[in-house]
């Protein structure tokens, strides 16, 4: 009962993170480019958590950490420390169960987790495509189909 407890808050706190992520869609949070229709850091951490991540990774989970962080704070006492504990266990850390509570890095690192498992599960078109190699064009602010890339060969 107390992992089925963790898991939902961590899915909701989770979940929380994600629309935060999504939110983050002007062109200067993208790491990505311009080039690669990918709308958001959303879809950028789930392009690297599904496919292969970057040089600029470890950005990306500096980011889920500190928001990861901010909403954990923000939760009551006791979903903190329910979080604290289970997360210790999923770390194999036997400490007594008063250090484990106490300690926030178990809870926020088990959200992020749950996070990237998310992002792992996530999908959309941007994300398939550019997983995919389709090409985006800029201008059209499309991904190309493989008939657009015969036509354009055809032109050329």
């Amino acid at each position: 009962m107390l992992f089925e407890l963790a898991e939902m808050y961590s899915n909701i706190i989770a979940e929380n993170v994600k629309t935060e992520l999504i939110k983050l869609n002007h062109e200067s949070h993208l790491l990505s480019g311009d080039d690669s229709g990918l709308k958001n850091i959303w879809e950028e951490i789930c392009v690297q958590v599904q496919h292969e991540e970057s040089n600029d990774w470890h950005l990306h989970l500096d980011l889920m950490d500190n928001l990861v962080q901010n909403a954990f704070e923000v939760q009551p006492k006791s979903i903190k420390r329910l979080l604290n504990y289970i997360g210790s266990l999923d770390q194999n850390d036997f400490e007594n169960d008063e250090e484990c509570v106490l300690n926030d890095e178990y809870g926020i690192k088990e959200i992020r987790n749950n996070l990237i498992k998310i992002a792992d599960n996530y999908t959309n078109t941007n994300i398939s495509n550019y997983i995919n190699g389709e090409e985006y064009d800029e201008d059209e602010e499309e991904f190309k189909d493989d008939d657009e890339y015969e036509d354009d060969e055809e032109k050329n």
